[in-house]
Formats: structure tokens, C-alpha cells, sequence
């Protein structure tokens, strides 16, 4: 069910990429975060049109999606946080998250989308019960002109992650 959810985001996420309201990213304060799992998308400046080199800086973006934790800001809740961080703004940026149960239905979820900054957060959220959860995200970057490649995408997935619910 995973593999099929993310290949539909995939195809919205390319239609949605840069469109939407902006909103505040930033890096996650939870520890629960630390512990997550994160892959990276890098674009390269295109050359001079004389065929020199770029003097544009490599920009590397990295997708990241903590383990589904007790939320410490909304009580009663379990919830997991991806972001975006990338190394210079870009473009645009795109994230859509997912909280799962250990039976694989979708039990939260959760969007952004901004333009022209260098970090993205969203957060999927469900009301807390004692049990296993997996977390899963979608990303969409769009890296400026001139770069090569001129967009990206990546999903990452978290293990299945036991959490006890008073």
C-alpha cells in the first residue's frame, strides 16, 4: 500500500511542486528526530555559456523523517515530522507525510510547501494508542535555473516503532 501511496503522491507532488502558501521551515527540536532516517538530493550549476565552469555553489538537500514518537506538544497525540534542508534556498520545496499502523492503514497525515527558502517541515499526527507505527515521507525539490538536475524527488520510510500510550 506504501509503494503504491507514494507513486500518486510522486505524480501530484510534480504537478503541486512549487504552488501553494509558504510556510515557516526550520530544523526539528524533538530527540525523537535524531533518531530518524534521511536520504539527499544534490543538483549541480550548470556551466557558463562559454563553457567555463559555474562559480555557483553545489546544492544538497536532504529529506529527513523522524521515528513516530509521544508528541511532547500536543498531549494525547503520537506523531512523526519530516523536513527538508537544503544547503542555499531553492525554488521550491514540497513534503507529504504519512503515519501508519502496524496493519499499514493510514491513521495521519500531513503537507507543505514553500518557495524560494532552504528548509520544509511537516508533521503527521493521530490521536495515541499503544502500539507499533512507521512513518513515511514524500519530497519534491526544485532547485533553481541553472542547475542540473533542475528538480528532485525522494520518499523515505521509517521502521516500525513501539509506542506506549497512558
Amino acid at each position: 500500500m506504501r509503494k503504491a501511496l507514494s507513486a500518486l503522491v510522486g505524480v501530484l507532488a510534480v504537478v503541486a511542486a512549487v504552488a501553494g502558501p509558504a510556510q515557516a521551515g526550520g530544523v526539528a527540536s524533538d530527540p525523537s528526530f535524531d533518531r530518524g532516517v534521511s536520504v539527499t538530493v544534490t543538483a549541480y550549476p550548470s556551466p557558463k555559456a562559454d563553457g567555463s565552469p559555474s562559480t555557483q555553489a553545489v546544492i544538497t538537500c536532504t529529506l529527513k523523517i523522524g521515528y513516530p514518537h509521544k508528541s511532547t506538544h500536543v498531549p494525547g497525540t503520537i506523531n512523526t515530522l519530516a523536513t527538508w534542508d537544503c544547503t542555499a534556498p531553492v525554488a521550491g520545496l514540497d513534503i507529504d507525510i504519512w503515519l501508519f499502523n502496524a496493519s499499514e492503514d493510514v491513521v495521519g497525515s500531513g503537507s507543505a510547501q514553500n518557495v524560494g527558502r532552504a528548509n520544509l517541515q511537516a508533521n503527521a499526527y493521530a490521536g495515541c494508542v499503544t502500539g507499533s507505527y512507521s512513518g513515511s515521507a514524500f519530497g519534491y525539490v526544485v532547485f533553481p535555473a541553472g542547475y542540473s538536475p533542475p528538480t528532485g524527488f525522494k520518499d523515505v520510510y521509517t521502521p516500525l516503532i513501539f509506542v506506549s500510550c497512558p
